[in-house]
This record gives structure tokens, sequence and C-alpha cells, in this order.
């Protein structure tokens, strides 16, 4: 499958498992990394165009939470920073419009997945009185999930 179909795949919510893309994309990592790179990217810079809007499209965009399980199972450091940039720009509802029970169920451990060792990025987001608060409840959780992976220390 190439890359354009594989991305097609894993735009919209279809109603089934996309297994097939996944698996593809997984066994095209290298050559897949830098578009699910983009989509946060442009997910940050388009928040409109990510929101699940019924009269958009009888589908939910669920490409950005697509790739962000992607950039985890990948391990893929450079998303850290563009995740946390993403989530800065989610204040109030806007954060479960694009993302729903993702960030409850899943938003820490892809966090921790991505995380580069540079906490301090964190706490921009914890200051952030704005942000959505079960948003940085799964901050705050993907840094205990990073301790007990030895990934931080106690400081």
């Amino acid at each position: 499958m190439e890359i354009k179909k594989i991305l097609e795949e894993l735009k919209y919510s279809h109603y089934y498992f996309p297994k097939t893309a996944l698996d593809e994309a997984i066994t095209k990592k290298d050559e897949i990394t830098p578009h699910l790179l983009k989509i946060i990217e442009d997910a940050t810079l388009n928040l409109d165009e990510y929101i699940i809007d019924d009269k958009k499209s009888k589908y939910g965009r669920l490409d950005v939470i697509s790739a962000m399980f992607l950039l985890a199972i990948f391990r893929e450091k450079r998303a850290y920073e563009l995740i946390l940039n993403f989530l800065l720009k989610l204040e109030g509802d806007i954060a479960y419009d694009l993302l729903g029970d993702f960030i409850t169920e899943k938003l820490a451990n892809v966090i921790a997945s991505v995380y580069d060792g540079d906490y301090k990025k964190i706490y921009l987001i914890l200051k952030n009185n704005e942000i959505e608060e079960f948003t940085q409840v799964a901050i705050i959780d993907s840094l205990v999930i990073s301790y007990d992976y030895n990934e931080i220390g106690k400081d």
C-alpha cells in the first residue's frame, strides 16, 4: 500500500478498524514518519479542520490521533514537542472536540512514549490555566509513567 493510501485510510473514522493501513504504516516506519509529524503540525495550525463536525463529514477526523499512536509505537522523539505544542492550542472544549476519550484513555501513554527528556516543556502546559483539565491530568500522568520507566528522576 502506498503512503498516500495509508494516510487516506487513517484520515477519517470509517466505523471499522483500519488494521491493514496501520500494519502497512508500521512496516514503512521511516517513510511515513515525516508525514505523521506533518499531520500533528498541521492540526496545530488548523484546529478547525480537525474538529469533529457532522456537517462537514459523516466521519470524524482521526488522522491526528492515528499519527500520535503510530509515533508513540515508533518512540519518535521528534513528536514530543509537536504534540505538546498541539496540546497548548487545545483550550476548553476544543480538546474534547478534537480528541474525545483519547485524552483520558491514551494521551498519557503517548506522551510518555515520545518523551525526549525535556520535562520543562510539560510545565508550560501545566502553567496554562486555559488548558482543559483532563488534558492536564494526562500530562501529569505521562510524568508518572516516564518516572516508572526511569526516564526521569525524582528531581
